[in-house]
């Protein structure tokens, strides 16, 4: 750990980051140039310049443009900061071909087919192969990248592993909009891996399959699970078409066309498979509508529903955090629910709730007034944690629950939200549940607070969201 006056200054660096306060944080470099070296070897993020990365989990224009702070990460880099291949890893996944290009400029960005793919470098994408088509060692992930921090061997490819290699950097042009090095590429991974020609042409040929790729931004081969380890398994490439095939029926809602593909990709089924299994289920958690598919992939014989230790998952939380407390009794064959103040408040447990109340305010300490999440922070403080309640109990509709917190000390006007401060409202009006926003400006919320990113109201929120209706009860309050 940093000492406190190093840890305050991380933070206060954090936060101007985020608000793109370069003056600011280039003061706190000047004061205080441990931060360029600091590295907290138990986090990916344990780096400065990491604050200056995404955090959205998908690639895209507006999301490059949002969430990315380049001239934070060029005053960093110019004043000698700390380079970790977790943060480009981290740029590459999100698509950030600016901030790409700034650690090209600055020549922290190591040569390999991956990279030089994220860069959209054509000429030397081609240069990474010789005249008969095979990669040379230029494309080859450097060895020590492999063995540089925790977890490096997951992060990257096997040197000697041609197919892995160019079907990793397949994915990541298809994932990055580099259309030409996508086909490029495509003509190599056919000629390493017969099976994989043979599924590509089994399904609408070459061009069909680049193109529903390239819409559809695949992950690239950033776990261990990637590597083909049973004969008989398709490669990376098509297991990753599957996995999205699943993602889009997923999104529509269409548990027969999950059943259908499961059934037909037996593979993925298998205990092998348990992080997508477990993937498939917290995606559909945090989405309406999405019970008969969770059900559909609980009854398909997935080994996640028998394995004596499923895979750690946060799918009974996201069903809660975005109100489909509905999914929970499916998701509790697999998952214990955690018997805490917030699980209780979005399950409408009147009575578990109130027990934590019994001797007037809860206090910190009390094991069970909340159970952490996998890959979560632990909550600050028990107001943090009674918030959470009521956004949870409001979120799911449990509105006598949400009355009884109000009723003890829970701050309607929480910067509560999913992923940034912003309000309870903020989130209901987003997700269009008009029966919530009502109960909400009814008990008084504050109709003026401003999230931390797009500095928006709650009614810019459902105008963003397309609920016009709800966007024009709120605004219906201006001047009021």
């Amino acid at each position: 750990m940093p000492d406190p006056g190093l840890k305050r200054a991380i933070e206060a660096a954090e936060k101007a980051i985020h608000a793109n306060d370069t003056a600011r944080l280039e003061r706190l470099v000047a004061e205080h140039p441990g931060l360029l070296t600091w590295h907290n070897q138990d986090d990916e993020r344990g780096v400065l310049l990491y604050a200056t990365i995404s955090y959205a989990n998908f690639p895209g224009a507006e999301n490059e443009a949002v969430f990315n702070r380049p001239d934070c990460a060029r005053l960093l880099l110019d004043a000698g900061a700390v380079m970790h291949p977790q943060v480009y890893l981290r740029a590459i996944d999100t698509g950030a071909h600016g901030m790409l290009a700034l650690f090209d400029e600055k020549g922290v960005l190591p040569e390999n087919l991956r990279t030089l793919t994220a860069r959209g470098d054509l000429e030397k994408v081609q240069g990474c192969f010789d005249s008969a088509g095979a990669l040379s060692d230029v494309g080859r992930p450097q060895a020590e990248l492999r063995t540089g921090y925790a977890g490096a061997e997951a992060d990257w490819p096997d040197p000697a592993d041609d197919q892995l290699i160019v079907a990793d950097a397949f994915l990541y042009a298809c994932r990055l909009g580099h259309r030409e090095i996508a086909h490029f590429l495509m003509g190599r991974c056919l000629q390493l891996d017969d099976d994989l020609r043979s599924r590509v042409e089994a399904w609408q040929g070459k061009t069909a399959f680049i193109d529903f790729l390239l819409e559809k931004r695949p992950e690239g081969g950033r776990n261990a699970h990637s590597y083909r380890e049973v004969d008989g398994e398709p490669g990376l490439i098509w297991r990753r078409a599957v996995e999205l095939r699943l993602l889009a029926a997923l999104d529509d809602g269409d548990a027969d066309s999950i059943r259908d593909l499961l059934a037909a990709e037996p593979f993925l089924l298998g205990p092998r498979y348990l992080e997508t299994q477990e993937m498939l289920l917290s995606v559909a958690a945090c989405s309406e509508g999405k019970l008969p598919v969770i059900e559909a992939v609980i009854t398909s014989g997935a080994a996640i529903t028998t394995v004596a230790e499923p895979p750690a998952s946060r799918a009974i939380f996201y069903a809660l955090e975005y109100g489909n407390a509905d999914y929970v009794p499916a998701l509790s064959q697999i998952w214990p629910v955690p018997d805490d103040l917030p699980h209780a408040a979005g399950l409408s447990n009147m009575e578990a709730v109130a027990k934590r109340f019994a001797n007037g305010f809860p206090r910190l300490g009390d094991p069970s007034l909340y159970v952490c999440p996998p890959g979560e922070s632990p909550l600050a403080g028990v107001k943090e944690i009674v918030d959470r309640a009521l956004a949870w109990a409001v979120q799911n509709g449990n509105y006598e629950v949400a009355d009884y917190l109000l009723d003890h000390g829970a701050n309607i006007n929480t910067r509560w939200s999913t992923h940034e401060p912003a309000s309870i409202l903020h989130k209901c009006a987003f997700a269009g549940r008009m029966e919530q926003v009502v109960y909400l400006v009814g008990k008084g919320i504050d109709l003026n607070i401003r999230d931390h990113r797009h500095d928006g109201t709650a009614e810019d929120w459902a105008r963003h969201a397309g609920h016009e209706e709800i966007a024009e009860y709120l605004a219906g309050f201006k001047g009021a």
